[in-house]
């Protein structure tokens, strides 16, 4: 796949309507959400299912995508996939957090290994399984959000 190409580029995220919901209020004003995901399905469900909740949201196929722009700033949160086409969602995350510190971010991921369960928790990033729960991965932004743990959504309830 080229830079250009648009599977993997997500037009949406540059788009007019930026919550991907309809709604044209002032971007500038609406807490921005990353998505990066390899599906361009859940990407445009993820897109469209934020931006109800009134997130300003970006869309991603990549890694390299969300770390070549140059408008990283203003993010309120990051729901990323664990297995991206070109890097591990926490190796994404930790590249993040290298440009500012406590960024918030949820990992989706089919397969919860132990050893990917124990790498979230340390990194301290909520881990929901996929396949998505009702509204799992917006609870769980809204918690992160404002500033509440959110890793009990998506998983499934206790006997």
């Amino acid at each position: 796949m080229t830079r250009n190409d648009p599977a993997r580029n997500d037009p949406a995220r540059d788009g007019a309507t930026p919550n991907g919901a309809g709604d044209h209020r002032d971007a500038a004003s609406l807490p921005t959400i990353v998505v990066v995901d390899g599906d361009p399905a859940l990407r445009h469900a993820l897109r469209f299912a934020l931006g109800v909740e009134g997130f300003a949201v970006r869309a991603f196929a990549c890694a390299a995508d969300l770390l070549s722009s140059d408008d990283l700033a203003d993010l309120a949160c990051v729901v990323t996939e664990a297995r991206l086409p070109d890097m591990a969602g926490l190796d994404l995350v930790a590249r993040l957090r290298r440009r500012r510190a406590r960024l918030p971010a949820l990992l989706i991921t089919a397969d919860p290994s132990l050893r990917l369960r124990r790498a979230a928790a340390d990194a301290g990033v909520p881990l929901i399984e996929q396949p998505l729960n009702g509204d799992s991965v917006v609870e769980g932004v809204l918690a992160l959000v404002a500033g509440r743990d959110s890793s009990d959504h998506g998983r499934p309830a206790e006997a």
